[in-house]
């Protein structure tokens, strides 16, 4: 009996190390990814290497994300899209109401003219986030910023 306990506890805590884990941070590897955007053209995160990437996390009802996405706009996209090693992205992570009206809606709120991809919840874990952040991989595809508080 105490060995079968103690196997538990082992699994247990493996699962919990590999979970932990799991989620990425500043210097890892950037999770490749890959989602469609509004008009239908499919974003994938390894086709950028070579360029910075700016990825805006955002729920597409989100009150804190709605009152931000102009910034993203006007104080990133804007200042750097004209340099051919950068590239912006949204990447709307409420998949539950994650559509084309509810993201067109965002961006049309919003002003952001670079791409906005949908349904695209399932980097959270991979990347270890939340909505409302900003994360920037490099050239090389590594994660070079991971925000940890509201944009």
């Amino acid at each position: 009996m105490k060995t079968i306990k103690h196997f538990y506890l082992a699994m247990i805590l493996v699962l919990f190390t590999i979970q932990v884990n799991h989620a990425q941070n500043v210097g890892d590897t950037a999770p490749d990814f890959s989602f469609n955007d509004l008009d239908g053209n499919t974003f994938t995160l390894s086709e950028q290497e070579g360029k910075v990437v700016f990825i805006f996390l955002f729920g597409n009802s989100c009150p804190s994300c709605l009152s931000v996405g102009n910034k993203t706009e006007t104080e990133i996209y804007q200042v750097f899209n004209e340099n051919p090693d950068f590239v912006a992205v949204g990447l709307d992570v409420w998949d539950g109401s994650s559509n084309t009206v509810s993201v067109s809606s965002f961006k049309e709120q919003t002003g952001i003219t670079f791409p906005l991809l949908i349904k695209a919840g399932s980097v959270l874990s991979e990347y270890g986030s939340t909505y409302d952040r900003l994360l920037v991989v490099d050239k090389e595809g590594i994660l070079s910023h991971k925000g940890t508080t509201y944009v």
